[in-house]
């Protein structure tokens, strides 16, 4: 029996997620459900592989249907199954099994809920009995969670990865994956992100997916300081002050992908009306990609008019326009192929 696994990411993204893994993990994954931000799969890989990706995961151990009306008590029954519990309790790999603390944690349509204590603790007891834990909610080395989700389809599982704390308006590392995964990255590929900021999308580039070379720059003389820290590891890698608009540095038709995320004008004004700043933006994006090069921006809803126009200005075409949430923002990403004479 395959391990089956629930992993979380941005709304909007579940389709590039589980194409990823299909090429990632050799088709060895089966979908089973989610939403549009959870992707719940059996796959023939160890835990330790899905804990190196950059999304909230969960070994699951249960998962079932509810209807809106059904109680916590019969959703928290049938999901820590003591009899499903006893099946699983030999194929269930512990990440921190020589630690063996654990607690449990209940979450409902993304809210963290308490539990009337003799629930809580029959559930711990069941849990302690089955894995021969110790409960310490305090210093936890493994927690259990149960996950209710608005859709109906809830689960019990094993946390393998848990979400990151981020500065505000800082790209998480799961956007910055699938924004890549998106731009179909090839090993022979030139990539370029001209809006690099502390460098989320080139570090997950040269961590996740062979490149030739990664190109990234920045207007930001001290956000490039840390971007050299972070990127030091990978010999690969060129980096340097610019500004995205005029980008002398880089030759005509060089590049064969650029995967960015150019401000919004939400945190501060940008130099010129949105739409010009844009039509400047991918003109220069346009002069320094190669032929059949790709192309992918992520840009704020409330910009996607001026980007449109702007992108029909420089005579691109949007191949694929996803719409996502990213940390509660609602925002548009999209893919353009570039062909010569049109």
């Amino acid at each position: 029996m395959s391990p089956e696994y629930a992993l979380f990411c941005p709304a909007g993204l579940r389709r590039i997620l589980e194409e990823d893994l299909n090429q990632r993990w050799k088709n060895r994954i089966t979908p089973l459900g989610g939403d549009e931000s959870l992707l719940v799969c059996s796959a023939e890989v160890n835990p330790a592989e899905v804990v190196k990706l950059p999304f909230p995961s969960f070994l699951v151990i249960s998962q079932k249907e509810f209807s809106p009306a059904t109680s916590l008590s019969k959703i928290i029954y049938d999901l820590v199954n003591p009899e499903v519990l006893r099946k699983l309790q030999k194929v269930i790999p512990l990440p921190n099994s020589h630690h063996r603390s654990f607690r449990v944690m209940i979450s409902k349509e993304g809210k963290l809920i308490p539990l009337n204590p003799p629930l809580r603790r029959k559930t711990e007891n069941q849990i302690r009995e089955t894995f021969h834990l110790q409960h310490n909610p305090q210093k936890a080395n493994n927690e259990f969670w149960i996950i209710i989700r608005r859709e109906g389809l809830s689960f019990f599982g094993l946390r393998l990865r848990p979400g990151e704390k981020r500065e505000r308006g800082e790209l998480s590392s799961a956007i910055a994956y699938l924004l890549n995964a998106f731009s179909q990255p090839r090993p022979e590929d030139v990539f370029l992100d001209p809006f690099a900021g502390t460098g989320a999308i080139a570090v997950s580039r040269a961590r996740y997916f062979p490149t030739q070379r990664i190109i990234a720059s920045d207007n930001n003389p001290q956000l490039l300081n840390h971007l050299k820290q972070r990127l030091r590891r990978y010999p690969n890698t060129q980096i340097f002050l610019a500004d995205a608009l005029n980008m002398n540095e880089i030759p005509d038709s060089s590049v064969d992908v650029i995967v960015t995320d150019p401000p919004w004008g939400e945190y501060q004004p940008l130099p010129f009306p949105h739409f010009y700043f844009y039509q400047k933006m991918l003109a220069e994006f346009k002069r320094v990609i190669k032929e059949n090069g790709r192309i992918v921006v992520l840009i704020g809803r409330n910009q996607e008019k001026d980007f449109e126009k702007a992108a029909e200005a420089t005579r691109l075409s949007v191949r694929e326009k996803l719409n996502v949430l990213i940390a509660g923002r609602k925002a548009n990403i999209y893919l353009f192929d570039f062909k010569s004479g049109k």
